[in-house]
């Protein structure tokens, strides 16, 4: 049980590496001045913890998809299904789950 939840804290901080590549790579600039939102870990950690409740597949993706430099990220985590959005909620939320199994 141990090594299960050491694996699924290192799925958490893997999730937000992603998440914060993914905010910060696929960003959609006009110009390099472009205000950016922080999509450092302790924001990200913030947002998803103590404001948007966990729920990345919600409240969370509605929250990335408000900024314009982030549609086509969002739509990218939209294909089949929101399989994208599935895959970033298994990894940041893997904590959680490993504690309740």
């Amino acid at each position: 049980q141990i090594a299960n939840f050491a694996m699924a804290e290192d799925m958490h901080a893997l999730g937000f590496v992603v998440l914060a590549l993914m905010l910060s790579s696929l960003a959609e600039l006009v110009t390099p001045e472009d205000p950016v939102p922080p999509t450092d870990e302790d924001t990200l950690q913030r947002l998803l913890g103590e404001i948007f409740d966990k729920d990345v597949k919600g409240q969370f993706r509605d929250y990335v998809m408000n900024e314009e430099i982030w549609g086509y990220l969002v739509e990218l985590l939209d294909e089949d299904g929101g399989a994208g959005w599935s895959i970033l909620d298994s990894l940041v939320n893997a904590r959680e789950k490993a504690a309740a199994a």
